[in-house]
């Protein structure tokens, strides 16, 4: 009997439900104060945009499209900007996860919540918290597995760090939680892995330069409103990555902009592309993602049925 030149179908989703979330939300990730990502503020303006997302994929072999799959999973990205006589604050969060029912019950979610302090287009402090389930499986065979235990607990991988002027900290840790949730209950599943983080965990560093290192969704943003090409650090994990963007024209009202994420090696990461209005580039219309070499993810802007309440990073202080 001759061998399948191509994996099941089936496996094929298990994969792909593996890498829907944590390739992309390892380079995000809190509540904020400059010291825990939970802003808080004095009178000002404050604006907030948010955009829902529809995840879909397209399986390819030797650049030939293979599988392609509507609606495998969903996503939320909002931003709130809090202008004072001081500077910016922008408090970004973002949470992705699959449809379980889409990917034959497995079940993959994260979130990232990045605060920034800003003046003058300066960064002097940042801030971010973020968890993924983890993703253990290396072939399809692990992937089936991963399908019959979708029910037990899930194991999280969760970072957390914050930087100044002068140094920054960050820490990863692994905790583990009951069965049940979905990327739909982000928000409580932050509560129960920050109540367990640990009380010593973490790496600190001292710094010099002009500015705080910035957070990896802040500097996308940034380096789409800017609109010209550029390369800037952002922190994660106890690590320093890179940045890299080049905007490209496209006809019609939306821009685009192509991404790569190089890590402290030189060696390219990951790669993204993004298009937005070109008269609103609060939050981009897509993202395109490649996790792996067989594999796009692609981020479409639209109505979600369901959708998780994103609660605010911005707590202005009692009077």
């Amino acid at each position: 009997m001759k061998r399948a030149l191509y994996p099941p179908r089936r496996e094929v989703l298990s994969l792909i439900g593996r890498v829907l979330v944590a390739p992309l939300l390892a380079w995000a990730g809190t509540r904020f104060e400059v010291e825990d990502v939970a802003l808080r503020f004095g009178s000002g303006a404050t604006a907030t945009h948010v955009r829902h997302y529809q995840i879909n994929q397209i399986v390819s072999a030797l650049g030939v499209p293979l599988i392609a799959k509507h609606n495998v999973g969903g996503a939320v990205l909002q931003v709130e900007e809090h202008a004072t006589p001081d500077g910016i604050i922008t408090a970004l969060q973002f949470f992705a996860g699959s449809w379980p029912g889409q990917l034959h019950g497995l079940n993959r979610f994260g979130m990232a919540q990045e605060s920034v302090c800003s003046q003058s287009q300066r960064v002097v402090a940042s801030a971010y918290f973020g968890f993924m389930t983890s993703s253990p499986e290396t072939d399809f065979t692990a992937a089936r597995k991963s399908l019959a235990a979708s029910g037990e607990s899930l194991t999280l991988s969760a970072s957390h760090g914050r930087c100044s002027l002068t140094s920054y900290s960050t820490g990863v840790f692994v905790t583990k939680i009951e069965g049940g949730f979905t990327w739909l209950n982000c928000a409580r599943v932050a509560e129960i892995v920050r109540e367990g983080m640990p009380a010593e965990n973490g790496v600190n560093s001292q710094r010099s330069g002009a500015d705080a290192i910035p957070t990896f969704l802040y500097a996308a943003r940034a380096a789409m409103l800017a609109r010209v090409s550029r390369e800037t650090e952002f922190l994660h994990a106890a690590k320093i990555y890179r940045l890299l963007t080049h905007p490209r024209e496209k006809s019609g009202e939306h821009l685009a902009m192509e991404g790569r994420i190089r890590n402290e090696k030189g060696h390219v990461a990951s790669q993204f592309h993004v298009t937005y209005d070109r008269d609103d580039s609060a939050l981009p219309v897509s993202i395109e993602f490649r996790p792996r070499s067989f594999l796009a993810l692609r981020f479409e802007q639209t109505t979600l049925a369901q959708s998780p309440v994103i609660p605010s990073l911005l707590q202005e202080e009692p009077a």
